[in-house]
């Protein structure tokens, strides 16, 4: 086929482009999903490692990075910076990151990604809560504020989601103390103020410097690129204590869902423990967060009792499963109908889609391809909802049903 010289001329500039050396360099982002209508993975490509010594520009960051370097004889571990967005994709939300440049340039490609719906079908929920909210804000009894209903709440129902608007490297030893706070200084007099005085009225405990003490008192655990970090949700951090957080690694979302009922007027709370713990357990390990639990349930002894009784029997239904000679289609019905009813009774909606791929790996064993096939899409569909579609949890259950696509081929 002949080109015209226009046509030509259109032609050579679109291969120049396409090939054409950048000022800037880039690299292939290790945590860039593609939507529907973006490139395959292999020629994605995400922003430059960027430090205090980088030109502009600087994008997706609203301000130039403030870069400490590590102390002593951590001489060789990467600087520790300050990132700043006060437009996270595309809102008038901001985000102040203190991390280093390579996981900071791993995020980049999210933070200006503008593709939320195709991340919002993903996740089957809303990026960003709405303002109203089935809950209010208010005064708790002993606790400071609280979040309270302000309507009846179903199990499974989102209540909150929300990006963080700080996040923290958790390991700082390679820094100066004084170096890491003036960092947080940094990141926290460059937010805008709206996010400004969210982080400014939560709650510390008076003691040390104020942002590193309202990051200790109401941050939560979260990894970007595998690496552990203490990300600040200040919406959600006024949950005092029944709701399970989910946090997706590539959205930042951190989501309150109802693992039961909430009734008009109660006060929503976090389980800051893995849910399917037994009242000894609980009691231990709350200790490191220096409170005791006075929810409803760790308040009732008598409650406590019947709790340990139903968790004990659910871990005695699996045990049972892992004897081959327990694995009959009786035993198994049964035991799915007793664990949904216990974990009903216990608020362990989020468990059971572990449960469901549990079950669906022993029908697989058994040679029952269509109930390991039921089972495993009921786990799916669970944990993406109680766990998030970018869960490890979720991964697993999803490769389950890859497996099962190669056995039924």
């Amino acid at each position: 086929m002949l080109l015209s010289a226009p046509q030509l001329s259109i032609y050579l500039t679109l291969i120049h482009l396409a090939t054409g050396h950048h000022d800037i360099p880039h690299f292939r982002c290790t945590n860039n999903p593609p939507g529907p209508l973006n490139p395959l993975p292999h020629y994605k490509t995400c922003s430059p490692v960027l430090d205090n010594t980088s030109p502009p520009p600087h994008h997706p960051w609203s301000y130039p990075p403030w870069c400490t370097p590590p102390a002593g004889k951590a001489s060789t571990a990467a600087k520790l910076c300050t990132y700043t967005v006060t437009n996270l994709r595309g809102s008038s939300r901001g985000l102040s990151l203190l991390t280093t440049p390579y996981v900071a340039a791993s995020l980049a490609p999210h933070i200006q990604d503008p593709d939320v719906a195709w991340l919002e079908k993903q996740r089957g929920s809303r990026l960003f809560s709405a303002s109203d909210g089935p809950f209010t804000i208010t005064q708790a009894q002993n606790k400071g504020l609280g979040v309270f209903a302000t309507r009846r709440i179903q199990e499974g129902e989102t209540l909150m989601a929300n990006t963080p608007i700080l996040i923290r490297l958790t390991e700082q030893r390679h820094w100066r103390v004084r170096d890491v706070y003036t960092g947080l200084s940094h990141a926290s007099t460059r937010l805008p103020r709206r996010e400004k005085q969210a982080l400014l009225g939560l709650s510390r405990k008076e003691d040390g410097y104020v942002v590193d003490d309202i990051l200790r008192t109401n941050g939560f655990h979260v990894t970007v690129e595998g690496v552990d970090h203490t990300g600040l949700y200040p919406e959600i951090a006024r949950i005092n204590h029944a709701c399970r957080p989910k946090y997706s690694p590539t959205t930042l979302v951190i989501e309150a869902v109802a693992y039961k009922e909430i009734q008009a007027g109660e006060e929503v709370s976090l389980s800051y423990l893995p849910m399917n713990l037994l009242s000894e357990q609980r009691a231990q390990l709350i200790q490191k967060w220096g409170f005791n639990c006075t929810c409803s349930l760790c308040n009732d002894a008598e409650a406590c009792r019947v709790s340990d009784v139903n968790r004990g029997r659910i871990q005695d239904i699996l045990e049972s499963l892992d004897q081959v000679e327990n694995r009959t289609q009786e035993n198994l019905r049964a035991a799915v109908d007793e664990v949904e009813d216990l974990g009903k009774k216990e608020g362990l909606a989020g468990q059971i889609g572990d449960f469901y791929g549990i079950i669906a790996d022993i029908y697989l064993k058994m040679g029952d391809l269509k109930n390991a096939r039921e089972y495993g899409t009921m786990a799916v569909k669970m944990l993406q909802h109680y766990a998030d579609f970018d869960n490890i949890r979720t991964s697993v259950a999803v490769a389950f049903i890859g497996k099962l696509d190669k056995a039924e081929s």
